[in-house]
């Protein structure tokens, strides 16, 4: 039970990081006590955010639940505090101003994905350790990630442009440009402030193979 809490939680950083479309920055900052600090901002734009919409109602028309206009939520932000906090996060605070729009403040670790040594901090990005988080996130959150087919996920081998021209297909091109435009701003500090940050083109995030280690030193 602790382990799903724990995925739970972590699934949620990882995956609207996954999903974000023309915004979406995350910095964490090594503490000393070996704990980060991880500052989560997400906006995933106007196109995307219409899709999604889209899908819910779809979604609900195919259960035959009633949905009212306006009624989709795609941030539960108390849901996602509280799987932060009994995961062991400290200080969470989540807030959603609008539908496309999450930020995330909290402090706590992130094992597998985050580690901390004497003097670096470093993320460790694969396919194993991101696809797994969907076995431990809500059905609704499933259903939505399932309707874009990432081969992060999916397992299939496929390069960033392929699956561009597959979203195009299913989606439409205006929602394959924001993909091939898009990127996941990562920013690491150290205890002391030395900063070092990555620019990852989002559809190179979605069709990852291998793992990619992104690491700051002091």
């Amino acid at each position: 039970m602790a382990q799903k809490k724990y995925f739970f939680a972590t699934s949620y950083i990882v995956l609207l990081l996954a999903f974000a479309g023309c915004s979406s920055a995350l910095k964490i900052s090594a503490r000393a006590d070996a704990s980060q600090s991880y500052a989560l901002s997400v906006d995933i734009g106007k196109t995307l955010s219409q899709t999604i919409q889209s899908a819910a109602e779809g979604l609900s028309a195919m259960s035959g639940a009633a949905q009212t206009s306006g009624s989709t939520v795609l941030f539960e932000t108390e849901k996602i505090r509280h799987a932060l906090e009994q995961s062991g996060f400290k200080n969470a605070q989540v807030s959603s101003p609008e539908f496309s729009q999450l930020s995330i403040s909290a402090s706590g670790t992130i094992e597998g994905l985050v580690k901390q040594g004497k003097n670096y901090l470093a993320v460790n990005l694969s396919p194993q350790t991101v696809g797994a988080l969907l076995s431990y996130v809500p059905e609704e959150t499933r259903s939505y990630i399932d309707l874009f087919m990432a081969p992060v996920f999916t397992g299939e081998q496929m390069t960033a442009e392929e699956y561009a021209e597959l979203v195009s297909v299913i989606y439409g091109e205006s929602l394959a440009e924001e993909l091939k435009k898009s990127a996941v701003q990562l920013t690491l500090a150290s205890p002391a402030g030395k900063t070092k940050s990555f620019s990852i083109p989002l559809a190179d995030f979605l069709t990852l193979s291998q793992k990619q280690t992104y690491t700051v030193s002091w």
